[in-house]
């Protein structure tokens, strides 16, 4: 078995020959350094397996403390966290500018990180959770 994250096994020479029986356990299904590198496709549907990432305890209580009945949400979608305007690193992770760019538009709560995060996602009908640069998220 092999544990991986989002960069790696990719940064080892000739990877894709070395483990070719390998189980990989990842949490997410390619190898890139969103910062010039291509993605390479690394999960293989037949023998691997992508778990979710992590979400500690104090969350999963205060999410589900907050989670409105559906017939009283009313946010359509919510987005919030780091994106290429807040975060330099995030510049190629064109996703979230582009969900940026429904700002403004009736339910729709996207941008920045903001206090009372939890409460909106407790209010929304969709929670967004792009893809970053991290294999793991506080969006789910």
């Amino acid at each position: 078995f092999l544990f991986s994250w989002g960069r790696f096994p990719c940064r080892l020479a000739d990877w894709r020959l070395r483990m070719r029986s390998a189980i990989a356990l990842q949490v997410e299904d390619q190898c890139e350094d969103l910062n010039g590198e291509a993605p390479q496709p690394s999960f293989n549907r037949w023998k691997d397996i992508i778990i979710p990432g992590h979400i500690d305890q104090w969350r999963v209580q205060e999410l589900r403390r907050l989670n409105l009945p559906f017939d009283r949400r009313d946010v359509l979608l919510v987005f919030h966290g780091r994106h290429a305007g807040n975060t330099g690193s995030y510049k190629n992770v064109t996703v979230r500018s582009q969900i940026l760019e429904l700002e403004g538009l009736p339910g729709v709560s996207v941008g920045g990180f903001i206090e009372g995060y939890h409460e909106i996602l407790g209010q929304s009908i969709f929670c967004l959770a792009p893809r970053g640069i991290t294999p793991w998220t506080i969006h789910l």
